[in-house]
């Protein structure tokens, strides 16, 4: 009997090492495949991501770290193509859990692009700061795997997000040195795209030269033909030729890049910007009509987007961190009753393998539970202040003054209104350009309020009821008292837009 019993005991171990091989090639099977559509940039659409779920299970239990971290890639991927961004996230955050970094065989390459993923999804969140921890630990990853190129796209991809941060020249700095890079490595179409990104920073700083340089890198570039149409989804170049000819005193040519990006750019980011082309190309010939009309339509799209944007990351942020705790309770259920069909001794052996099994995952989603709460924290802390002070109703309520035909003058409540808003999110601000040695006189300081807003000299002279040209040589009347050393207007917009 106790032979039989043996035999049988062998016989049903044999049986389960049969069937976890027959499942562990079902797995590698539908990884590979999963892989395969994701290289090619195919969706992985239709269902997919349940089967993911269950790979990932698997290997969470069975496989090897790189195998668990592709998994996991895998299924991040699958979600992020169904638009299930906080799902999306919560896999990229298991796949980097699961990487062994201090192991010889830890696939760098894989690593690399969940850090690219993550940065991804906290772009389309309008997390900079989030954004750049994870291009650089995505850097170093492709450095750590040899992928030159790739480190060189997730170095060019930081000076996005510094360009949201309003530190310009980190990212003209760092677009530059891409460029240049990428030059190096013969990837002459990327280097084109990196000059790119630096032209409307030379514009600001009136290097024409410069800046018809970089223009004329891109279209040599397989990015445009030779009629100077650019690929689909890169109309926003259409804006940067535009703001160049009007620069240089080309107005129809400039006209003719804005209403081209008005026609062909259809996403809402290209809209505003050829809306915002044309005020300023109307501003510059006179057309005080057309002016109000560009612009009351720009802020109108800007402000709808901002809403928006805002209700979606605020409803993703909330479900990125409302992790399901039933799924957890449902496995061991369904675990339990799997054992039950066994004799005794196979049950009380699957229970401790369970009891293993469950200590390891309660261990594991608090590591990833508080790698989450990390993220969100920063992700709280980090809305950004250009922003809020930009898109506040005072400054739109403003905006809206200064492009009023005739202009209107901003009355004592919108100043009141307007230090409220700079003393809420920049404290320190009065004790800045108010000392007590030099105090400022009420219109000195509103041109402070005002420009610490990005608003234009011509904008100030409006609401403040000036003559046109007095504030910009107010502002370095300002800057040499605040100071004490003599500069332009530009410079002091730089030093007041500084202040944080």
């Amino acid at each position: 009997m106790k032979r039989e019993f043996g035999c049988f005991l062998l016989f049903l171990l044999l049986l389960l090492t049969a069937c976890d091989g027959e499942r562990g090639r079902e797995m590698s099977a539908l990884l590979d495949r999963a892989d395969s559509l994701n290289r090619a940039y195919v969706p992985m659409t239709g269902g997919l991501d349940s089967l993911l779920r269950d790979a990932a299970d698997y290997y969470d239990h069975h496989g090897s770290p790189n195998e668990q971290m592709r998994a996991h890639y895998l299924l991040g991927r699958s979600y992020y193509d169904c638009e299930k961004l906080p799902d999306a996230l919560e896999a990229f955050q298991a796949a980097a859990v699961a990487a062994d970094t201090t192991s010889a065989d830890c696939n760098y390459h894989t690593l690399s692009l969940v850090h690219t993923q993550m940065a991804d999804i906290f772009h389309r969140h309008y997390q900079p700061r989030t954004a750049i921890a994870e291009l650089i630990e995505a850097r170093r990853c492709a450095y750590k795997d040899r992928d030159t190129i790739m480190a060189i796209e997730c170095y060019f991809d930081l000076s996005n997000e510094y360009e949201r941060l309003g530190q310009s020249d980190s990212a003209f700095i760092i677009a530059a040195e891409a460029a240049r890079l990428f030059a190096v490595m013969g990837q002459n179409d990327r280097a084109a795209a990196a000059k790119s990104a630096t032209v409307l920073m030379l514009l600001d700083q009136h290097r024409t030269d410069e800046a018809r340089t970089a223009i004329e890198t891109y279209l040599t570039s397989s990015y445009t033909d030779s009629l100077g149409n650019v690929a689909p989804g890169r109309e926003i170049f259409y804006y940067k030729h535009g703001l160049y000819y009007l620069q240089v005193g080309k107005t129809d040519s400039a006209e003719y890049l804005f209403r081209k990006e008005l026609r062909d750019g259809h996403d809402i980011n290209n809209q505003i910007a050829a809306r915002k082309g044309l005020q300023l190309l109307y501003e510059k010939i006179g057309n005080a009509d057309s002016v109000a009309k560009y612009a009351a339509e720009g802020y109108n799209m800007s402000d709808s987007v901002y809403i928006i944007s805002e209700s979606q990351n605020i409803q993703s942020l909330q479900a990125l961190f409302d992790y399901s705790h039933q799924k957890l309770i449902t496995e061991q259920k369904n675990s339990e009753l799997m054992n039950t069909r066994f004799y005794l001794i196979i049950a009380i052996m699957s229970l401790l393998l369970i009891i293993v099994i469950v200590v390891y995952l309660v261990q594991r989603r608090a590591k990833q539970y508080s790698i989450a709460e990390t993220n969100y924290q920063a992700t709280i802390k980090e809305l950004s202040l250009e922003e809020r002070l930009v898109n506040s109703p005072i400054s739109v309520h403003l905006q809206r003054l200064s492009y009023a035909n005739p202009p209107r003058i901003a009355g004592a409540e919108d100043i009141k209104a307007l230090k409220a808003l700079i003393n809420s999110n920049i404290p320190s601000f009065f004790d800045t350009v108010n000392p007590r040695q030099q105090p400022l006189n009420e219109q000195e300081l509103v041109v402070c309020l005002l420009t610490r807003l990005a608003f234009p000299s011509v904008n100030i002279d409006r609401l403040t009821g000036v003559s046109e040209g007095y504030t910009s040589r107010l502002k370095s009347r300002i800057y040499k008292k605040l100071t004490g050393t003599d500069g332009n207007a530009k410079e002091f917009e730089h030093w007041i837009k500084a202040i944080k």
